[in-house]
C-alpha cells in the first residue's frame, strides 16, 4: 500500500474514534445532569412531575391560555409573564413562590432550546418585595435592558433578558395576596410554571 491510503485510512480512524468519544462524552454528561437533578429535588424533599392542567388561578389574565407543569413549593407571591420578544405567540406564565430556572436544561422552568443559553443561564428569586434576577452562568453573560447582570438585579415590567441568542421580555409582574394572611412571610424554595405557546 502506498502512503497516501495509510493516511485515508488513519484519518478515517481517527474521525470514527472522535466520534464515538464524542457520543460517549454526551452520554455521561446527561447522566450527570440527570444525577444532579434528582440530588436537588431530594436536598430538597420533593421532586417535579408533570400533573394535570390545572384551570388559571384568578389573577391570571383572561385568555392567557396558561398550561403546563406545576412545581411543589409555598404560595405563590407573584404572577410574571415572560415572552419570546421575536415571537409574541411563545410565553410563559410563571406563579412564584421562591425560585423559577431559567435555561437550556430539563430541570429550567423557562426552558429555552438555544444552544448559546447555558442549562442554568439564571434565575428569577423572591427578593424584598419584588423579584430579582440573578445571573447563574459563569460562561454566558445574562443582560437586562443592555446592561451586563453581574448579582441581583431588580426585574420590572418591560424589561428584556437577553442571553446568547435568545431574549425574553418580562410583560407583567402581579403580585399575589397570601391565601392564609400568616403564610405570607413563608417562602418556597420553587415557583409553579406554565408554559403558554
Amino acid at each position: 500500500m502506498d502512503l497516501e491510503k495509510v493516511l485515508v485510512i488513519l484519518v478515517g480512524i481517527l474521525v470514527a474514534a472522535a466520534v464515538v468519544l464524542a457520543i460517549i462524552l454526551i452520554v455521561v454528561r446527561r447522566r450527570q445532569d440527570r444525577e444532579d437533578l434528582e440530588e436537588w429535588g431530594q436536598d430538597c424533599g420533593q421532586t417535579w412531575q408533570e400533573t394535570p392542567t390545572p384551570p388559571p388561578p384568578p389573577h391570571d389574565p383572561p385568555g392567557s391560555g396558561a398550561a403546563g407543569t406545576q412545581g411543589p413549593g409555598g404560595q405563590a407571591r407573584f404572577t410574571l409573564r415572560l415572552s419570546d420578544p421575536r415571537d409574541h405567540a411563545r410565553g410563559w406564565v410563571l406563579h412564584l413562590a421562591g425560585e423559577a430556572l431559567i435555561g437550556r436544561g430539563d430541570q429550567c422552568q423557562v426552558q429555552l432550546m438555544d444552544l448559546t443559553v447555558s442549562r442554568e443561564q439564571c434565575k428569577l428569586a423572591l427578593w424584598g418585595e419584588g423579584v430579582a434576577l440573578i445571573p447563574l452562568s459563569a460562561t454566558n453573560p445574562t443582560f437586562c435592558g443592555g446592561q451586563r447582570v453581574e448579582g441581583a438585579r431588580p426585574l420590572r415590567p418591560g424589561d428584556l433578558l437577553e442571553f446568547g441568542g435568545a431574549a425574553l421580555r418580562v410583560d407583567y409582574i402581579q403580585p399575589l395576596a397570601p391565601a392564609n394572611p400568616g403564610q405570607g412571610a413563608r417562602q418556597g424554595r420553587q415557583g409553579m410554571t406554565e408554559s403558554i405557546f
